[in-house]
């Protein structure tokens, strides 16, 4: 058993790594970990982020575990977020406790060396077993999601009932324009970054991000439903997905409609629920919130989410602190 970083890796490994099961079947069933949504989150936060993500390969040089973090000492995390660890396919449970064994021994060596002195990961029976005895706090994240193995009546029963003739609303008095990898006109992009821009009162982030997001776009890694009425720009959302998994990333709705309660932006999230469905994905993930938020705006933003749903999961977060003060 060898655990490297992904960043020690040659090109021929990397190409080899990126060709696994474990890759292409695991990591990439999600959309955080996709190449643009990375590069995105590595343009936003910054150069002060490093990439410190770690896989353990077998005898062979297939891959066995990855665990991906973009971290900032002193906290091991990605992008702020907790560790979460992939694993592919063990032969035996021996095999899996090796594998276990060298991802530590490696990672903690890296954690050492970089002077991290904790680490935030989601729950895993062996993670949780290496760092007990350090874990400081541990947190309930709560997150809403769409099983889109259903049909699109059934999406639509699962409504919040006040949503059903909102959507409905949408659905008959705004037209709907759709930018993906096969339709990259980036005339509508364009109008869609404006419109966030306008919005938020300000440019909230870099050129270089915008240009990351519309390459997610024309990759096939993202799909961006953008509504207009009366001609004008008024809701858009933008969607990442993996081979599995889409995630609602991006809504800009028209903050003055909005406070006339103009139903601009429910019928834009189950469209894209209904696109994320045609083309083949599983599950459609609409944003997490920890219990113990005090995020006002956060909370209410939740609680939008949420009436599009009927089903919601449980992850748990620790906090181990590595340095324990003597």
């Amino acid at each position: 058993m060898t655990a490297k970083l992904l960043t020690s890796l040659t090109a021929d490994e990397l190409h080899r790594y990126k060709e696994s099961s474990l890759y292409r079947n695991s990591i990439l069933s999600s959309y955080q970990f996709t190449d643009k949504l990375l590069d995105y989150y590595a343009e936003y936060f910054g150069s002060d982020f490093k990439n410190f993500s770690i896989a353990v390969f077998d005898d062979a040089g297939e891959p066995l575990i990855a665990v991906y973090a973009f971290s900032k000492p002193p906290v091991y995390a990605h992008f702020g977020l907790p560790v979460t660890v992939h694993e592919g396919v063990f032969q035996e449970v021996s095999q899996k406790y090796k594998a276990y064994k060298s991802l530590f021994a490696t990672m903690n060596e890296i954690l050492e060396t970089n002077d991290f002195s904790e680490i935030f990961f989601y729950d895993n029976d062996y993670f949780t077993s290496e760092y007990y005895s350090k874990i400081s706090s541990t947190d309930a994240e709560y997150c809403s999601y769409v099983n889109l193995v259903q049909t699109a009546e059934q999406l639509k029963s699962n409504l919040r009932k006040s949503y059903k003739s909102l959507v409905n609303w949408g659905e008959k008095n705004l037209t709907y324009v759709m930018v993906d990898a096969s339709n990259q006109d980036h005339t509508h992009f364009t109008a869609f970054k404006e419109f966030h821009i306008s919005t938020a009162g300000r440019k909230t982030r870099s050129e270089r991000s915008w240009e990351i997001q519309y390459e997610s776009l024309i990759s096939d890694e993202a799909f961006l439903m953008i509504g207009y009425l009366s001609g004008n720009i008024v809701s858009g959302s933008l969607i990442f997905y993996g081979k599995k998994e889409a995630y609602y990333g991006v809504g800009v709705y028209d903050r003055e409609l909005m406070k006339k309660n103009v139903a601009i932006g429910h019928y834009n999230v189950f469209a894209s629920m209904l696109h994320a469905k045609k083309i083949g994905l599983e599950t459609f993930q609409l944003g997490s919130i920890p219990k113990s938020s005090t995020d006002q705006k956060e909370v209410n933003i939740f609680r939008f989410k949420t009436g599009f749903s009927n089903t919601m999961k449980v992850l748990y977060r620790h906090t181990a602190k590595l340095k324990l003060e003597s």
